[in-house]
């Protein structure tokens, strides 16, 4: 499969277990269309980044450097939940750098 294609169904993959806990937890509806937009953007910014660097780390700098600033605003509301959510972030596009870099062509 494709790079790209292969990307594409992996950041929707993320994106959906990324909001079935939030979907779940009955939080708004803007909180979790703004969180699935996170997986897309952010795999499509990878995707197209000049980093020479292995998927895996491409993945894990590039989405933690972005999730950043979302950080700082669930910070404000909610600050046990940075942690869990940076571990995610960071688990997640490790696995998605790693697969894509293993198995795309």
């Amino acid at each position: 499969m494709k790079k790209l294609h292969l990307g594409i169904l992996l950041w929707i993959g993320a994106g959906i277990l990324d909001i079935i806990p939030m979907i779940i937890l009955n939080l708004p509806w803007v909180a979790i269309i703004s969180s699935f937009l996170f997986w897309i953007i952010t795999g499509f910014i990878i995707w197209t980044s000049a980093l020479k660097m292995k998927g895996i780390w491409k993945g894990v700098i590039i989405a933690g450097l972005l999730i950043l600033p979302l950080l700082v605003i669930i910070w404000r509301n909610d600050q046990d939940e940075l942690i869990p959510i940076f571990i995610m972030t960071i688990i997640l596009w490790g696995l998605i750098g790693f697969l894509i870099s293993k198995y795309g062509k």
